[in-house]
């Protein structure tokens, strides 16, 4: 079924706010540039071990690789429009599960202490390292936390990752990164 002109508004909007968040470095670009520094901002402030940063290192330059290949090595505010927009209705098996391969890795990286879950303290830093001001952290946990145990677990994570990138309707990942723009 064909978005609603309301419905292609909202989800625009959520992947703007996700083009801001990948454009670190604020120059109206996502680049390798703007990817290595969120991977540098992961291992300075998650002080992960060897292995999560292996698993950083290859789950970033997986994400950049696809995303930045449908660019030419570098995607404006458009672009990235354009390929997100086609997330949804209709989903491309190959887009969803480098999605689906990508947001554990993200999990993994905030998950410092390795315990399988994330704590409000781990999550503040993901926001740190996601360019997302770190009073919107508690808001984000809270709506991603859905059993309300006080942790957020691989499961709630991947489901609300998934869920902000593929809904074009409201719901609690609405504010998975952070507030929408």
């Amino acid at each position: 079924m064909p978005l609603t002109k309301e419905e292609k508004a909202f989800h625009t909007r959520k992947m703007k706010t996700r083009f801001s968040q990948l454009d670190i470095d604020g120059d109206n670009l996502i680049t390798v540039k703007d990817w290595q520094e969120m991977e540098r901002r992961f291992i300075e402030y998650g002080k992960p071990s060897a292995e999560q940063v292996k698993r950083i290192k290859d789950g970033v330059k997986n994400i950049y690789q696809n995303i930045l290949k449908m660019g030419e090595g570098q995607m404006t505010q458009q672009q990235f429009l354009d390929v997100t927009g086609s997330f949804i209705p209709v989903v491309d098996p190959k887009v969803k599960q480098m999605a689906k391969e990508a947001i554990p890795a993200f999990f993994d990286a905030i998950d410092t202490n390795g315990n399988g879950v994330i704590s409000h303290k781990e999550f503040e830093v993901y926001f740190k390292c996601m360019n997302v001001p770190v009073e919107h952290a508690k808001a984000s946990f809270d709506a991603i936390d859905t059993n309300k145990d006080g942790v957020i677990s691989r499961d709630e994570f991947l489901d609300c990752g998934i869920d902000f990138l593929y809904t074009a309707k409201s719901s609690k990942a609405d504010l998975f990164f952070g507030p929408l723009v």
